[in-house]
């Protein structure tokens, strides 16, 4: 955003999990209305999801997805039993595989969780891959809940303080009493086209994008998809001159901008001013 609205500010830009828009905030409200429905106060909360319920169903993908192609012909033959999720193009993974783990409404809720990562236009798109699933539940009790007495999760801080002080401008509003209107949304997260991005490019900027696969939060999906759209009318000198992505395995939400290390992080920084 800093790069498309402001392009003479910077001449180099470090961007981790940059895509923002108004689905961005609207599952900081989706999520938590769904996983605390009867949350009057922080005093009276009862998450439908706890923390075990989220190991569990990471332990059912494992079960259905761990698979191995051994001959490389793109079709896995053999359950490969490493407990690791080798190839996360091979997993689809139903809710309704849940069926005798998780309750109905549990169910319901985690659907809720997989469907906001989709709303910008309004409706909701639900991603069934395992990849999406493991990395929702990598960290599911910091962003979803509960997260500790009194603080329900990470999204229902952001999501109540952006329509209190953002949109509604009413700093006594309750999680449930607030109803999502995408417009509002819009006008907080305004959507960044991808020729916003011309200007900055135009006058030599740099911009290094990295995005950790074990992202709880934001969808590296969405990170991806804006590369390429941005990229997708440049020659290969212009791309490789101005716009690098570096999708990082293991790094969580925002981590690589606190920790400069492998496997975790990496000196961007260094990687920006040569």
């Amino acid at each position: 955003m800093e790069a498309a609205l402001f392009p003479d500010d910077f001449d180099g830009i470090i961007s981790s999990a940059p895509v923002v828009n108004s689905g961005f905030a609207a599952r900081f409200i989706q999520t938590p209305q769904a996983q605390f429905p009867d949350a009057i106060s922080l005093a009276n909360l009862d998450a439908v999801l706890k923390a075990g319920d989220f190991d569990i169903i990471r332990d059912a993908v494992l079960m259905k997805c761990d698979v191995a192609d051994e001959d490389g012909d793109g079709i896995p033959e053999t359950v490969a039993g490493d407990g690791f999720l080798n190839d996360p193009r091979f997993c689809e993974f139903d809710i309704e595989d849940l069926d005798g783990v998780l309750t109905e409404t549990q169910q319901e809720v985690f659907k809720t969780i997989l469907a906001s990562l989709k709303v910008g236009n309004g409706e909701n798109e639900i991603f069934t891959n395992g990849f999406e699933v493991l990395r929702l539940t990598s960290d599911a009790t910091s962003w979803f809940g509960p997260l500790s007495p009194g603080t329900p999760s990470l999204h229902f801080a952001f999501g109540t303080e952006i329509y209190k002080f953002f949109i509604k401008d009413d700093p006594n509003l309750k999680l449930h009493d607030i109803i999502l209107n995408f417009d509002d949304i819009s006008k907080i997260f305004p959507f960044i086209a991808p020729n916003d991005l011309d200007s900055f490019v135009e006058r030599g900027g740099k911009l290094i994008i990295f995005h950790g696969w074990e992202d709880a939060d934001i969808s590296p999906r969405d990170t991806i998809d804006f590369y390429e759209t941005v990229t997708e009318k440049m020659s290969d000198e212009e791309r490789d001159d101005h716009i690098r992505l570096f999708m990082v395995p293991g790094m969580g939400h925002l981590e690589g901008i606190f920790i400069q290390t492998p496997p975790r992080g990496a000196d961007f920084l260094t990687a920006l001013e040569n």
